[in-house]
């Protein structure tokens, strides 16, 4: 059997302003992304800060958090690099090592009622 590698990159989004500063876990954001990400099969490979150097985000998120109050803002997350090996049957791939698939036919109308 061979294996085909899939990879994934998942961005978590954090909350800033005070439901940020108070309410908002990094280590809960994160450990509920990866448990969600390996029930999907897939594993953590690298976490990386999502840092932003955007001036227009910036300001927006700067008039989110005085329209707000200082209640909220969106804030810089993280990105996970994930990936998953799916096996893959020798039989369903040709001698170059690509793989071959069925072609689904249309059902026939007249099958359907019969």
């Amino acid at each position: 059997m061979n294996s085909n590698q899939l990879n994934k990159v998942v961005n978590v989004n954090r909350i800033g302003g005070l439901i940020g500063l108070f309410g908002d876990s990094p280590q809960a954001l994160l450990d509920n992304a990866v448990k969600k990400q390996n029930r999907l099969g897939y594993r953590v490979v690298q976490v990386i800060p999502a840092n932003s150097g955007n001036v227009l985000l910036f300001i927006l998120r700067f008039l989110l958090l005085i329209i707000t109050i200082f209640f909220y803002t969106t804030a810089n997350g993280y990105y996970l690099i994930l990936e998953k090996t799916e096996s893959i049957e020798d039989s369903s791939l040709n001698q170059s090592g690509t793989l071959v698939t069925a072609k689904q036919e249309k059902p026939n109308v007249d099958d359907l009622f019969n």
